[in-house]
């Protein structure tokens, strides 16, 4: 199990495409008393609005770890972002990295690194997942055999009326990551699933030869893959980034949705999740 050091600078790098920052936003929205400020190189565009400040300004302001907030696709940490990380280390920071380049890659940072209501528990099982909770256990960057031990480990038998929320990953429909999540499905045994889904994503991202199924074919399959492991899982609702929506088309879409699959909808970013809540509570 990991546990980081808080509250957390963001590094953005030189990123110029928000798509690339999903674990810098989702810091920043799911745990934004956690982010003291974020620093990046002048070619960055983008910004999640916090405070920008040095490393060394970070650390004065009593910042505990500075978290690479960039995902791009092949998931490699340019070798130009070493300054910045290594100011960060001489400044009494911790990196924090869930990049697919190990930080102990790069010479120069392995020598900095040895120089310094209703009962519920997150737990993370991805990078930024890790980052929000404070601890975890990355399940993509396990060895497969050992994937479906480790998601249970991570959500042992708890006391009755506790529910352990387990952060999903990938997709039973992406051709890279299936197995990723299929090991979480199983290891885990689910009582109960959500649904996350993008309206505006027909096929999944960066494979367009792939399209995404109906969501009712999609609950179907989880549900089917889950009942290895657990017979009586179900699923109790559905997650919506709405983000791409107005007021307007929000509020159709959900119903709508609502209507079809007979579960509760929502988006936690507009509105909260206390129908998913109430769903699950009344099963």
């Amino acid at each position: 199990m990991l546990m980081l050091r808080k509250p957390y600078l963001l590094y953005l790098g030189d990123a110029t495409l928000k798509s690339d920052c999903k674990t810098a936003f989702g810091l920043h929205d799911w745990c934004g008393a956690d982010v003291i400020g974020e620093w990046s190189l002048p070619a960055a565009s983008v910004s999640v609005g916090a405070p920008r400040l040095s490393p060394a300004q970070a650390a004065a302001q009593g910042a505990g770890s500075i978290v690479v907030g960039v995902a791009p696709t092949g998931g490699v940490l340019p070798d130009h972002w070493q300054d910045d990380l290594e100011a960060a280390l001489h400044a009494g920071l911790d990196v924090v990295s869930g990049l697919h380049t190990r930080l102990t890659a790069f010479p120069r940072l392995v020598r900095a690194l040895q120089a310094k209501g209703v009962a519920a528990t997150f737990r993370a099982t991805g990078q930024t997942g890790i980052m929000i909770a404070g601890s975890g256990i990355a399940v993509d960057a396990l060895v497969a055999d050992f994937l479906a031990g480790a998601a249970e480990a991570l959500s042992p038998d708890n006391a009755p009326g506790h529910w352990d929320v387990i952060e999903g990953q990938g997709s039973l429909f992406h051709p890279a990551y299936a197995a990723v999540t299929l090991g979480l499905l199983h290891g885990s045994q689910p009582d109960a699933i959500v649904l996350c889904h993008a309206p505006e994503r027909l096929t999944i991202e960066d494979y367009p030869d792939y399209p995404i199924p109906s969501l009712r074919e999609v609950i179907d399959v989880y549900l089917q893959a889950g009942r290895l492991t657990n017979r009586d899982v179900r699923c109790v609702g559905i997650s919506i980034n709405s983000s791409t929506l107005d007021e307007a088309g929000w509020r159709d879409y959900r119903i709508r949705l609502e209507r079809e699959l007979g579960l509760a909808v929502c988006d936690p970013m507009r509105g909260g999740v206390d129908r998913l809540a109430a769903a699950l509570v009344a099963e």
